[in-house]
């Protein structure tokens, strides 16, 4: 692990060199170099782009089994109030948008690979979901039980089997996983030997097909290496997605955050919960807002702007959805 400020050294392992582990191919060129401020070392890491698919990935590559050393001891620390707290209304927000690109409006069995502390299985499983999870940071799935204690959690999908042989799933997430495996194309394919004939899987990731990544570049934030193999653009994740057994239905951009919800101001959030607390400051608020042509004139520009937003900007993660070709 890297710890007290002293990044292991990327010399001490040995890389490996891969064929492109979206089509197998051995046509693959060095693409870009990232810094490793991630693990706060100067060494670098390589991207390198296949020639025959367009997939990027870091390539050579730490070996899966030696990418634990390059985690900070602190990246799977857990706040005791995600487990006293109730469901964070971000989370209720984005189940709810998951249920609806997958068209699930009956409940059903939810597997979610990489469910991390359990907050989207607690989220299933108040709209009455039957929810499993897969998770192999030991900390998250010691939190998960007793975040969703009614949601078994697996340390992968073979244990999963092995547990429970006969069970399939209506629906199964990857939400910002599979980013982070050097393999993906071998999950996903068993993520659907997991569904039934109409189920759904619905995957989330960066994409390297935004304005941040043209503008920035190495310094992109979500290339986060050497934690993160592999890099999608919609095309990319959509091969996969084929070559994994399943017929892509869709590829959308996730919107951009409501700045509204980012200073608390939504429903439900902290300086709205402030006012209601605060009758006087809620009033003061309500007196400004109403007789201040600029800041009504700046509220209203700032709520077209986020629905512009959400139109034509080209956001740094997608979320595709799709099922099992049959």
């Amino acid at each position: 692990m890297v710890s007290n400020g002293q990044p292991l050294k990327l010399r001490s392992v040995e890389l490996e060199t891969v064929p492109c582990p979206l089509c197998g191919s051995s046509d693959v060129k060095p693409f870009l170099t990232v810094p490793g401020y991630v693990i706060g070392t100067q060494e670098v890491f390589v991207l390198s782009r296949c020639d025959a698919c367009g997939f990027v990935h870091a390539n050579p590559r730490i070996p899966s089994d030696r990418i634990a050393e390059f985690y900070p001891d602190d990246y799977h620390a857990v706040s005791e109030s995600c487990v006293s707290q109730g469901t964070p209304a971000g989370v209720r927000r984005e189940w709810a948008r998951i249920r609806a690109a997958a068209g699930c409006r009956e409940p059903g069995r939810l597997l979610d690979f990489g469910s991390g502390i359990g907050m989207l299985m607690r989220a299933a499983s108040d709209s009455s979901w039957d929810a499993v999870g897969v998770e192999i940071v030991p900390a998250f799935r010691a939190t998960s039980r007793r975040v969703a204690p009614d949601s078994p959690v697996f340390e992968s999908l073979r244990q999963l089997r092995e547990a429970l042989p006969t069970l399939s799933f209506n629906l199964a997430t990857a939400v910002s996983v599979i980013e982070h495996l050097p393999d993906p194309v071998v999950v996903l394919t068993e993520l659907r030997s997991l569904l039934t004939r109409a189920g759904r899987v619905v995957v989330v990731v960066p994409t390297l097909d935004c304005w941040e990544f043209e503008r920035f570049r190495e310094q992109f934030f979500y290339l986060a290496l050497p934690h993160h193999y592999s890099h999608f653009t919609p095309d990319t994740l959509q091969q996969a997605l084929d070559r994994a057994g399943f017929e892509c239905q869709r590829i959308k951009r996730l919107p951009v955050c409501a700045l509204l919800e980012e200073i608390g101001l939504q429903r439900g959030q902290p300086v709205y919960r402030a006012m209601l607390a605060n009758p006087q400051l809620g009033r003061g608020a309500y007196r400004l807002y109403h007789h201040s042509l600029p800041l009504r004139t700046a509220a209203i520009g700032l709520r077209f702007a986020k629905h512009l937003l959400r139109l034509v900007a080209r956001t740094p993660e997608i979320m595709a959805i799709a099922r099992p070709r049959l």
